[in-house]
């Protein structure tokens, strides 16, 4: 991996500008529960009771999520996060987040930024297609937003986290089970995303 990302007017020309708003529905709410993590409330003295937890916006990695999904916009290669599930070790690789020493260098190569001047090239086609992604990218950008602040909202609800608790205690295998459906519900919207991009590409040579 470079230790510096350009992105060019070649790169421009390649890149997707549009994700249909049903794929973007489906893509941030899948994303949205794995940018919540829980925080732990115990009452006592020593192993105390611990409480259903709550949870709260992972915002590193939300970062690397939405770093991830720009890179996908640009057709840029890089390397996902790994997450561990459960406690025997087991990891699973975390579709469109995106590593993070790969996340500091493209931060540290202000690719927004690149983007922004790229707007005013004197090549139309370039910086017209160049504003067509940023809008369609600050649109998915809201909409993860308000997808995870629905997430915080549900989990963090008082019957919900009750719900969750009495789940936990019939099976120790419940948070394995969440975090499959969600990697499943994920790795579906991902599929969708790119089949739609190869649809897109094929139209464009045809």
């Amino acid at each position: 991996m470079t230790d510096h990302i350009e992105i060019t007017s070649e790169d421009i020309q390649k890149c997707t500008t549009y994700l249909s708003i049903g794929r973007k529905e489906r893509l941030t709410r899948a994303i949205a529960a794995f940018c919540v993590e829980p925080v732990e409330i115990k009452v006592g003295e020593g192993d105390g009771i611990v409480l259903p937890n709550r949870v709260r916006e992972n915002r590193k990695l939300r970062q690397q999520y939405q770093m991830g999904i720009l890179a996908w916009y640009l057709g840029k290669d890089y390397k996902e996060q790994e997450a561990q599930i459960g406690e025997d070790g087991e990891t699973m690789q975390l579709s469109l987040c995106m590593d993070e020493d790969d996340f500091n260098i493209w931060a540290a190569s202000h690719v927004m930024n690149q983007l922004e001047r790229l707007k005013k090239s004197k090549d139309h086609e370039t910086a017209n297609r160049v504003f067509d992604l940023l809008y369609d990218y600050k649109n998915i950008e809201s909409m993860l937003s308000l997808a995870i602040r629905d997430e915080l909202e549900s989990r963090n609800d008082p019957l919900n986290r009750a719900a969750e608790f009495v789940m936990q205690i019939m099976t120790e295998s419940a948070m394995e089970e969440i975090m499959a459906k969600q990697k499943e519900s994920l790795s579906e919207a991902m599929n969708e995303a790119e089949t739609y991009a190869k649809e897109r590409k094929e139209k464009n040579n045809g």
